[in-house]
């Protein structure tokens, strides 16, 4: 929220790095073929490898629409420290996806560019999901119609988990967090799988 006098220009830049991981072997796979959806402002990662089982990451932006993306880590020079040459730069992404025929390390990178009024604020909305390739239309519309029942939702069931009907309690506060923290990640997964098990039937 702008708390002054005046109204601000403002630029704000983000990025995602799109990779996943097996669960077997842990090996980390990053190179994707990538596409845009104007429409619903959505970038779309889609994976070939089958010990992923060719699954889709799409980020989504539901608050701001940002004036310009990229897809292309290479051309960002993204770092897993966070860093990428968008802090040296001084125009606009370039709007990159792959080619048909070719991937490349995929990235959901985001410029939002703003004015900001006395008493005003802004929303920067991204949406994260993993889905089957098939799934991701039916995904993004989705999102974009329910992600606030959604996302209210998931909170409340991952909160209750941790805190609303544990019962047991070793008065050890390191183990009893242990306990909250395990019941809530458990909790995640399965509202997760259920999800998923109800859009696939």
């Amino acid at each position: 929220r702008n708390t002054g006098n005046g109204a601000h220009g403002i630029e704000l830049y983000t990025h995602t790095v799109l990779a996943l991981r097996s669960c077997q072997t842990y090996t980390r796979f990053g190179a994707a073929h990538t596409r845009y959806d104007t429409r619903q402002h959505a970038v779309i990662a889609e994976f070939d490898e089958p010990q992923i089982a060719h699954a889709s990451v799409v980020v989504q932006n539901t608050g701001l629409v940002p004036v310009s993306w990229n897809t292309n880590a290479e051309d960002l020079a993204v770092a897993d420290s966070g860093w990428s040459n968008w802090m040296v730069r001084d125009t606009l992404l370039g709007r990159t996806v792959t080619a048909k025929d070719r991937r490349f390390p995929a990235v959901a990178a985001f410029q939002y560019r703003f004015r900001l009024a006395p008493g005003d604020s802004a929303r920067i909305v991204q949406v994260m999901s993993s889905v089957e390739r098939t799934a991701v239309g039916r995904t993004i519309m989705e999102n974009a119609r329910h992600w606030k029942d959604e996302i209210a939702a998931y909170g409340k069931t991952v909160q209750h988990a941790a805190a609303g009907d544990a019962v047991f309690r070793t008065g050890d506060a390191w183990t009893d967090n242990s306990v909250r923290y395990a019941r809530a990640l458990l909790a995640a997964n399965k509202r997760l799988n259920t999800a998923y098990l109800l859009k696939e039937s």
